[in-house]
C-alpha cells in the first residue's frame, strides 16, 4: 500500500480483518502498521491512538450491521421482521465473534458518530415495533428487554454457556423473543 492510500478507512478496514482473525486483544498499532506496509510512527501521522481505531472500527461495524439488517428484513414485517432482525444481528457477531465487544460495549461517550451509528441500528428495532406496539413506552421497554436478552443470549452463546447445538441457535432466539411477545397477545 502507498502512502497516499493510507487513509482512515484503509486503517479501520485493516484493523478490523486484524480483530476478527487474531482477536480485539491483539490489535497494537505496530501490528496495524505492518499490515498497511508503514512503520508504526507513521501511522500516527493518521491516527492519534489505538482508541481512535478502536472507535472507527465501532463505527464501520454498526454502518454494515444496518446495511446487513436492512437487507435481511427486505420484504417483512411485523413478528417476521423483528425475528430477521435478531437472527442478522445473532450472525452478524458471530461473524466477527473476536470484536463483539465494539458492538456491545461501544464507547459512545467518546464519538457522536459511534452514538449516530449505534441508534442506527436501534432505530430499526424501534421501527418495527412501532408497527405492532401501543405506545412510546411499552416501545421503549420492549426496545431494552429484546436488546438485552439478545445481547445476553449472544454472549453466552459466544462463550459457550448453553452448550447448545449450533443448529439451534437461531431457533433458541426466536424462541425467546417469541416468548417475550406472548406478554402483549390478547
Amino acid at each position: 500500500m502507498t502512502r497516499r492510500d493510507i487513509n482512515m478507512t484503509a486503517i479501520t478496514e485493516t484493523a478490523i480483518n486484524i480483530g476478527n482473525k487474531d482477536g480485539l486483544d491483539s490489535l497494537t498499532m505496530p501490528k496495524i502498521a505492518r499490515s498497511l506496509g508503514i512503520k508504526s510512527q507513521s501511522l500516527y501521522n493518521h491516527v492519534n491512538n489505538l482508541g481512535e481505531i478502536r472507535i472507527a472500527m465501532s463505527i464501520s461495524l454498526f454502518k454494515s450491521l444496518k446495511q446487513e439488517l436492512l437487507e435481511g428484513m427486505l420484504g417483512l414485517s411485523g413478528r417476521d421482521a423483528i425475528n430477521m432482525y435478531f437472527k442478522v444481528f445473532h450472525q452478524f457477531c458471530m461473524d466477527h465473534l473476536h470484536l463483539n465487544r465494539l458492538l456491545f460495549l461501544p464507547a459512545q461517550d467518546q464519538s457522536a458518530d459511534l452514538t449516530a451509528a449505534f441508534q442506527d441500528v436501534i432505530q430499526i428495532l424501534i421501527r418495527l415495533l412501532q408497527d405492532i406496539l401501543p405506545d412510546e413506552t411499552t416501545i421503549d421497554l420492549y426496545t431494552k428487554t429484546l436488546m438485552s436478552v439478545f445481547v445476553g443470549f449472544t454472549m453466552n452463546e459466544t462463550n459457550n454457556a448453553f452448550k447448545t447445538n449450533p443448529n439451534h441457535q437461531d431457533t433458541n432466539l426466536s424462541e425467546m423473543v417469541d416468548l417475550i411477545f406472548k406478554t402483549v397477545e390478547p
